[in-house]
């Protein structure tokens, strides 16, 4: 496609995701109001928090949109991944186990969306565990790799499913009588693809499932950028 002609296309494509995303706040905007005037009780606090947490992944999907990757350390972008509806520090959290070398600088060049990535996937592995098991979440390098591997004591993923929990709205038998839509590791799937990672999934010995989300690291050297640019 001539250059003039996909730049004709991009500014096509951006202002339609704009008329989309006025439309949408709009949406919201009235959606929180309905929600305003309801009495206070436990069912309207939970839904308006399902609310608030779509319309903030929203509006990171849309921010994201068309915007340049960034350079971060991964181990920052774990740590600021809140779990569940109590928005939890993924470090704080009870059942997660934490493990990561703090000497080594493991820097990738990605988008915001990792974040949200990474963070459906470890929710994944506490809701569909025992609420007495933990959760490993541990980061290693390899090989100009950088690691990210989730490993659960859960109810585990049958081989034949392995091949399709990425895929749109597929949901594994062991987890339907949990709630949940089957778009979650879908979009992870895609984010992480986007990024020139790849994700695999294996049974943990014990019981349970392990998943490794493998990503480039970013290189100083190969890239020429200085360190000043990092900060």
């Amino acid at each position: 496609i001539p250059n003039g002609a996909l730049g004709e296309k991009l500014i096509i494509m951006r202002t339609a995701l704009d008329i989309l995303s006025h439309d949408t706040k709009e949406l919201f905007t009235r959606i929180f109001s309905v929600l305003s005037d309801l009495p206070e009780s436990e069912h309207t606090s939970i839904l308006n928090d399902y609310v608030r947490e779509l319309f903030e992944y929203f509006s990171e999907v849309h921010g994201s949109l068309g915007e340049r990757k960034r350079i971060e350390s991964l181990i920052d972008i774990i740590n600021s991944i809140k779990i569940g509806h109590e928005k939890i520090p993924l470090p704080s959290h009870s059942r997660i186990h934490l493990r990561y070398d703090s000497r080594k600088l493991l820097f990738v060049e990605t988008s915001r969306l990792v974040k949200y990535a990474l963070g459906n996937i470890i929710d994944n592995a506490l809701k569909y565990s025992p609420e007495d098991q933990p959760v490993a979440v541990s980061i290693i390098s390899r090989d100009n790799r950088v690691a990210v591997t989730i490993t659960d004591h859960g109810i585990g993923i049958p081989d034949t499913e392995k091949g399709h929990i990425f895929e749109r709205s597929f949901r594994s038998a062991t987890a339907r009588a949990t709630e949940g839509s089957g778009l979650g590791l879908w979009i992870a799937g895609n984010v992480v693809r986007e990024a020139h990672g790849s994700i695999t999934v294996n049974d943990n010995a014990g019981g349970g499932t392990i998943v490794n989300v493998d990503l480039p690291a970013f290189s100083l050297t190969e890239s020429g950028y200085q360190l000043s640019q990092l900060a």
